[in-house]
C-alpha cells in the first residue's frame, strides 16, 4: 500500500478559539506528489502568506516548493523591543548619586529603551517599565511610532531614597490596536539585575561595604587630588579631601551589603 502525504490546513478569526474549514491546500490522490514539512511566512512586499514545503514531483528528487495561500494581509499592527532592550546613562550607580566635583554622580538614572514598529500603520506606543526589588517603582510613557521605525524612550528614575540592591526591569510595550497573538511574543521584557545601586562608601564597587573599603580610607586621610593616596570614590562628602567625616560614614555602613 502506497501511503501519499499531502498538506490541509484551516484557520481561525477569533485567536484560535474556533477553527473552520480543514482543507487539502496540496493534491490529495494516491498518484500524486508528496508533499511534506510546510513552513509559512509573510512576505514583507506583498503581504501574502507564503507556504514553503518539500515536495518530488519526479517521484526521484524531492524540491522546494512555493504555495501562495492567502489574499494579502493588511494592516499587520507588530511592534517589538529592540535588543538590547535598555541602556543606562551611568555604567556606575550609587544609590542617590555620588557628590562632587572630582566624581559627580546624578541620583537620576536615565533610562533608554528602543521599540520598533514593524506594523504598516503609525502607532500610539505606550511603553511601562517596572523596577523592582523590596521596593516597586513603575513608569508609563507613551509616543507615537510610525511604521518602520524606531520609537525611542527615556525614563528618569531619581534613586534618592532607594535601597542599595540589584533591581529587575520588566518592559512591556503595548499599542491601542490589539496585535496578533503571534505578533505579541517580543513585547515583553523582564531582566534581572538589570542595574545594580552600590551603598554610598563601597570604595571599590563590589556590592557590599568591607574592611577593605575602610582600609582604602584610612590609608587616603588627608589626601587631596594629586596625592598618591587619593581615592576620589573614598570622598563620601565631596569635599576634595578624605576627612575623618569620610572614615567615619564609611565605619559606620560597614556590613552594608546590595
Amino acid at each position: 500500500m502506497t501511503t501519499n502525504f499531502v498538506l490541509r490546513g484551516e484557520y481561525s478569526v477569533d485567536n484560535g478559539a474556533h477553527w473552520i474549514g480543514e482543507t487539502a491546500i496540496t493534491a490529495a490522490c494516491s498518484t500524486c506528489p508528496d508533499s511534506e514539512q510546510p513552513a509559512a511566512v509573510q512576505s514583507s512586499t506583498d503581504k501574502n502568506i507564503w507556504v514553503f514545503y518539500s515536495t518530488n514531483p519526479t517521484v526521484s528528487t524531492f524540491s522546494i516548493w512555493a504555495l501562495e495561500t492567502t489574499s494579502p494581509i493588511y494592516p499587520v499592527h507588530d511592534v517589538s523591543l529592540t535588543t538590547p532592550v535598555f541602556s543606562l546613562s551611568n555604567p556606575i550607580q550609587y544609590a542617590g548619586g555620588f557628590p562632587g566635583p572630582y566624581i559627580g554622580i546624578s541620583p537620576v538614572e536615565t533610562i533608554y529603551i528602543n521599540v520598533q514598529n514593524s506594523g504598516d500603520l503609525t502607532e500610539n506606543v505606550t511603553l511601562h517599565l517596572t523596577i523592582s526589588n523590596t521596593t516597586l517603582y513603575s513608569f508609563v510613557q507613551t509616543i507615537q511610532v510610525l511604521s518602520g521605525n524606531l520609537g525611542n524612550f527615556a525614563f528618569s528614575w531619581n534613586t534618592t531614597g532607594a535601597k542599595p540592591a540589584q533591581y529587575r526591569f520588566v518592559i512591556n510595550a503595548t499599542i491601542s490596536t490589539p496585535e496578533s497573538l503571534g505578533n505579541q511574543v517580543d513585547n515583553v521584557a523582564t531582566i534581572p539585575n538589570a542595574i545594580h545601586l552600590y551603598p554610598l562608601g563601597d570604595v571599590d564597587q563590589d556590592g557590599w561595604i568591607t574592611i577593605q573599603d575602610i582600609s582604602v580610607a584610612d590609608l587616603g586621610y588627608g589626601a587631596t587630588p594629586g596625592n598618591s593616596r587619593w581615592n576620589p570614590w573614598a570622598d563620601i562628602t565631596g569635599g576634595g579631601i578624605i576627612s575623618i567625616v569620610d572614615i567615619n560614614y564609611i565605619t559606620y555602613h560597614y556590613g552594608t551589603i546590595s
